[in-house]
């Protein structure tokens, strides 16, 4: 696929990718918010023809995130995420 001008030689696709991330970037935000968690959320680089979303927090916060996910998570949800642990 040719690369789109005046884009650094990204094709198509890849600026779909980023343009995808970066407006994604403030509704992860805010959803962080949401949950009283405030993070760096930017865009990243492309991975594999996707974009990807970098989402920083200091380890005091990324517990209480993975506590928030837990306490929201439904059961099967929980029991899918077990399942794909086992997986791995």
């Amino acid at each position: 696929m040719p690369a789109v001008p005046g884009c650094g030689g990204l094709t198509t696709p890849d600026r779909s990718a980023q343009n995808i991330a970066g407006n994604a970037v403030p509704k992860i935000d805010n959803a962080l918010r949401i949950t009283n968690l405030y993070g760096d959320v930017y865009p990243g680089d492309l991975v594999n023809g996707q974009g990807m979303i970098h989402i920083v927090f200091r380890s005091s916060e990324a517990y209480d995130f993975a506590r928030w996910v837990r306490r929201h998570a439904t059961q099967d949800e929980a029991a899918r995420g077990h399942q794909d642990a086992a997986k791995s």
